[in-house]
């Protein structure tokens, strides 16, 4: 009689899930991207050249007006591990895509202070 062979052919291969291998054999990742634009104008006189003044003070009066635009961007893109807390010791962060504009206007004076005045 001829001796019996038997043959493994089992793999886990099934049912092993997607995010687990992910877990067990990869780092969580992310990728973040900030961006920021500024825009600044602003222009400057002194008024006393044109007789602006204080009769009392020997300097004109200044002025300063201006303006400012400024947009800010910020992405956060985790992959699934980062964005479920699976990571260890973390937990769960969900992806952000925001940002803001502003605009700004100013005017600025400056009147002489009496330490400036005629003698």
């Amino acid at each position: 009689m001829a001796p019996r062979r038997t043959a493994c052919r089992g793999t886990l291969r099934a049912g092993v899930s997607l995010p687990i291998r992910l877990l067990i054999f990869g780092p969580a990742s992310y990728a973040a991207n900030s961006t920021e634009y500024i825009f600044d104008s602003s222009v400057t006189g002194d008024l006393g050249k044109y007789g602006l003044k204080i009769p009392t003070a020997k300097d004109g009066i200044s002025i300063n007006v201006g303006t400012e635009y400024r947009e800010e961007k910020f992405k956060f893109d985790p992959d699934y591990i980062f964005a479920n807390g699976l990571q260890a010791g973390g937990a769960p962060s969900k992806a952000i895509n925001g940002g803001l504009h502003v605009w700004e206007g100013f005017t600025k004076c400056a009147c002489p202070s009496p330490m400036t005045c005629r003698s």
